[in-house]
């Protein structure tokens, strides 16, 4: 059983989104988070309605592939869901801390292994309910150990926000 309370995805893992998500992480294109960030806030409204959790978490990248990278996808995303949903974010919430390998290299059985104990979350005690968002969700692995973080913090109820489910 996982370890967050529910997932929302905008959109499944099929084209055009693998290519869209490969421009934004491996090209730079922030457009692309723009328009994953408007899809995804739709869906969210869709879902939730004027019920949305307190704060939004991106998922960290470990220091050093932020350094390659040069940015976050997944904060870039946040920027724009939190600005058409009106509920903050936060970039302090949770830090990697182990700088594992990539999911997508990895077989689907090491991927959970690969994130175990690899987040640290920052107190949630001003929010009840945090939404944790990703760019892609495929086995879940990533988003199970950063909620765990945060259920062994505080036990808030914790959200998964994804832009495609593969």
């Amino acid at each position: 059983m996982p370890a967050f309370d529910a997932s929302v995805a905008a959109l499944g893992y099929r084209y055009p989104v693998p290519q869209l998500v490969h421009r934004l992480k491996f090209h730079g294109d922030l457009g692309v988070a723009r328009l994953l960030g408007v899809v995804l806030a739709e869906r969210v409204k869709s879902k939730y309605g004027d019920d949305l959790p307190d704060l939004i978490v991106p998922v960290p990248l470990h220091a050093r592939r932020l350094a390659r990278r040069g940015f976050n996808q997944s904060i870039e995303i946040a920027r724009v869901v939190s600005r058409e949903l009106n509920v903050p974010f936060s970039t302090a919430g949770a830090s990697r801390t182990k700088n594992t390998e990539p999911q997508r290299t990895l077989p689907l059985a090491e991927r959970r292994r690969n994130v175990r104990k690899g987040f640290v979350a920052a107190t949630t005690r001003t929010a009840r309910s945090i939404a944790l968002l990703d760019d892609v969700m495929t086995t879940g692995a990533t988003l199970d150990a950063l909620a765990g973080a945060f259920k062994h913090l505080d036990n808030p109820q914790v959200h998964c926000w994804v832009c495609a489910r593969a």
